[in-house]
């Protein structure tokens, strides 16, 4: 079995033929938009069989907690799911038990920019 990976996407593949092969082209190019994935399989003496994957690469944001405010390039515009999560508070003697934590999700609509806060 072959397997390809990149940036979220793995195709797997199995011949049930040990004289086929498979070969996959365009998981090395991927953007953030629209993408097209090929994957032959070939076999001597066989016309080869193409099939060909559209696929969307969302991007990715990740931000660690700095103290500080941060800024970001908004790359395109676009809808963009802003996830938050939220750390368990510490526990003592006078105040008792901290709070669980938490985590909030929302999507909202972004024009590009160079600079957001």
């Amino acid at each position: 079995m072959n397997s390809y990976q990149t940036v979220g996407i793995e195709v797997e593949a199995e011949t049930f033929d040990e004289k086929a092969s498979v070969s996959v082209e365009g998981l090395d190019s991927l953007k953030v938009g629209d993408n097209t994935i090929r994957v032959s399989v070939t076999r001597e003496g066989v016309e080869p069989t193409v099939y060909t994957l559209n696929v969307n690469r969302n991007l990715a944001l990740n931000f660690d907690y700095s103290g500080a405010v941060q800024r970001v390039v908004i790359p395109q515009s676009g809808y963009y799911k802003i996830e938050a999560w939220g750390a368990q508070g510490g526990t003592d003697s006078h105040q008792g038990s901290g709070g669980k934590g938490g985590y909030t999700a929302g999507e909202v609509y972004l024009e590009a920019v160079k600079n957001c806060l």
